[in-house]
Parts: structure tokens; C-alpha cells; sequence
């Protein structure tokens, strides 16, 4: 069962996943938690980019770390938030990678076409700059064998994590990596577009 948690801003409760923590370093900075291992007591809030500009704008961010706490004010990096979405990204194609080292990555169209067919795939990963035609065979395959796609990770980032060149169109066998990538790329999702991957 999903634990729900407190968002420090909105007071509604969102299951774990949709939110991301924060805790105070020991230089003062603030540090997005996203493993929730990193000791301190921290605050929760929805993990949706927009909401955490909008209340580094207005302030509100802040007030959440200081309304307790006499000393200085935490220290926010002009970064902050492009590094979350980057260690986001990092966690999807690390599992991409973890995935490939437990021999549940298929590569190749012919090889991934061959897996949508027999339904052995479990999650189907298309370049986005790949060519229209291929992409959007797989998109017909994949879609009448109700098989979950990803269709944001460009050529250079699904060869990087498969530590191959030109990977195009890539499937994930086996459930458990299926959902373990799927809630990922939903985080990330959620984090730059407001919504879970479709």
C-alpha cells in the first residue's frame, strides 16, 4: 500500500513517490532528498517543478526552513532545480543501465519488435529523434499489445545507458524492472511536466 505524505505548502496528502524531501546540509544549503536516506528533519512537497519555482519566487520555500530556526537563512544554488531534474534523469538511465547488467534489455528493432509479438516486453523505450516510420511501428505494436512506452529519451541518452551507439528502440523484459523504470520516468515526469508519464 502507498504511504501518503504532508506537503509542507499545500497541507494535501500525496503518495511518497509524488513528493520529494528536504533537508538542510551542513553548509547550510538545502539538498532535494531524493533517495530519503540523508539524516535531518527536513519537509516534504509535491515534486512538480513549477510549484517549487513558484515558492522559491514568493518566498514561501524559505519561510518552510526558517520559521523554527534562529540562525541563517539555508542557502538555495542558482542550480537547484535544474540539478534535481538532472539527478532524476540520472536515476532513470541508471536503472536502464542496472537493467541491461541483469540481461532484462532487448536492443534492436528486430529483436524488440520480435518481444511485442510473442508479449514477452514489459516496457517499450523509443528514441524520440528516431525515424518517424520506425517509431511509429513500434508505437501501432506495442499499443495492441497494451504495452507501457517511453518516448522522451533521445538516441544519445538510451545509448549512454545501454552503453552502446545509435540504440533506437530498446525493451525492458521481466515486470519488476518494468515497474521499477516506470515509477522513475513517472517522477521525472511529474517533476518537469506535473503529470506521470503516459
Amino acid at each position: 500500500m502507498t504511504e501518503n505524505l504532508q506537503c509542507a505548502l499545500t497541507g494535501k496528502l500525496l503518495p511518497r513517490e509524488e513528493t520529494i524531501r528536504f533537508v538542510i546540509g551542513p553548509d547550510n544549503a538545502v539538498i532535494a532528498d531524493l533517495s530519503d536516506e540523508l539524516p535531518g528533519e527536513g519537509i516534504r512537497l509535491l515534486g512538480y517543478r513549477g510549484t517549487l519555482e513558484k515558492s522559491l519566487r514568493d518566498g514561501t520555500f524559505i519561510r518552510l526552513f526558517v520559521k523554527d530556526r534562529l540562525d541563517d537563512e539555508p542557502v538555495i544554488s542558482a542550480l537547484f532545480l535544474d540539478k534535481i531534474e538532472s539527478q532524476l534523469m540520472d536515476k532513470v538511465l541508471g536503472l536502464i543501465g542496472l537493467a541491461r547488467r541483469a540481461g532484462a534489455v532487448l536492443n534492436g528493432f528486430a529483436k524488440v519488435e520480435s518481444s511485442l509479438k510473442s508479449g514477452k516486453c514489459e516496457l517499450l523505450l523509443t528514441a524520440s529523434d528516431g525515424a518517424e516510420d520506425g517509431r511509429m511501428k513500434m508505437t501501432r505494436l506495442a499499443d495492441a499489445v497494451q504495452c507501457p512506452q517511453v518516448t522522451f529519451l533521445p538516441s544519445a541518452r538510451l545509448s549512454m545507458a545501454l552503453g552502446q551507439t545509435n540504440v533506437i528502440h530498446a525493451g525492458i523484459i521481466g515486470s519488476g524492472w518494468a515497474q521499477r523504470l516506470n515509477a522513475s520516468i513517472d517522477r521525472l515526469s511529474l517533476y518537469v511536466n506535473g503529470h506521470g508519464a503516459a
